[in-house]
């Protein structure tokens, strides 16, 4: 059950949601309740060799893991 990151185009909230399915999505906007949402490429750790995470795995925008390396590490 994998979260998702929406942001509002009404208010720009940015929010993280819980899909209990993939096709699930959130209906508004906790912030404003508006129904405009959109999702968002989320930042994520990716193991590598040993296991350990690669602080090279950042999002390909860099929008959400400021200095090359994600903060969720």
């Amino acid at each position: 059950m994998p979260f998702y990151e929406y942001k509002c185009e009404t208010c720009g909230e940015q929010f993280d949601f819980f899909a209990r399915r993939i096709s699930e999505r959130p209906a508004r906007c906790p912030e404003c309740g508006g129904e405009s949402l959109t999702k968002r490429l989320s930042c994520f750790s990716a193991r590598v060799g040993s296991g350990s995470a690669s602080s090279a795995a950042s999002c390909p925008t860099g929008t959400c893991c400021p200095g090359g390396s994600c903060p969720l590490n």
